[in-house]
């Protein structure tokens, strides 16, 4: 009967975190979809298309930037988490949030310094700036998939759920449309995407901390 319990409370808590990923997955992409269309409005499809390159870029260079940590985050968090090893678990997890943070930051700083030979390689000069705030971005986003990856291994899908696929794209959504009705343009999107990558990062940030307090101290 106790087993039966256990499976039972197993199966409620797999249906939902697949309620709560099939929502933030819904939310995730009609908030995308709604950046392109209210860039398009006042903007234009070139706009749009800057947009849409520097974003794939910014996705590109932060599965670089984890140098492979969000699946091993994830991975070795929840195997030290069931030893009940707080050491090797806190050293999974500075040794995965420092590789993503000084990789990102490396390829980030690049990216700005470059913006300009890049925006050449396109024709572009009006790139240059969407660039060089993608690069700002970049450590951000990077920080926020690994600290995310790691809230995993304690067997939760909020976080993850509803900082990387509810919060951020909705509060980078909203930012978005305030800097276009303000008159910013491109420049003020690209923003909009660096400011809410790095409250994005922050929050992810402390709910991974909040999980790794209520372990024992340990070198």
């Amino acid at each position: 009967p106790s087993d039966r319990g256990g499976d039972t409370e197993g199966l409620q808590g797999l249906g939902r975190g697949g309620g709560l990923n099939l929502i933030g997955a819904v939310v995730n992409q009609v908030s995308l979809f709604a950046i392109t269309a209210i860039l398009a409005i006042p903007l234009g499809s070139q706009d749009v298309g800057r947009y849409a390159t520097c974003f794939a870029l910014l996705s590109l260079l932060g599965l670089l930037s984890l140098v492979g940590f969000r699946s091993a985050m994830t991975r070795f968090v929840a195997i030290y988490l069931a030893d009940w090893d707080a050491a090797n678990l806190r050293g999974t997890v500075a040794l995965g949030l420092g590789l993503s943070l000084a990789s990102s930051a490396t390829l980030g700083v690049l990216l700005a310094v470059f913006a300009p030979r890049v925006a050449e390689w396109y024709a572009d000069p009006a790139l240059i700036v969407p660039l060089q705030l993608t690069g700002l971005a970049l450590p951000a986003a990077t920080l926020s998939d690994a600290a995310l990856a790691g809230t995993q291994g304690w067997r939760t899908q909020r976080p993850f759920t509803m900082i990387g696929r509810i919060i951020d794209p909705l509060s980078r959504l909203i930012v978005t449309g305030a800097a276009l009705l303000m008159g910013f343009g491109i420049v003020g999107a690209f923003w909009a995407l660096a400011v809410t990558s790095w409250i994005s990062a922050v929050l992810a940030l402390r709910a991974l901390f909040a999980r790794l307090s209520r372990l024992p101290r340990a070198a």
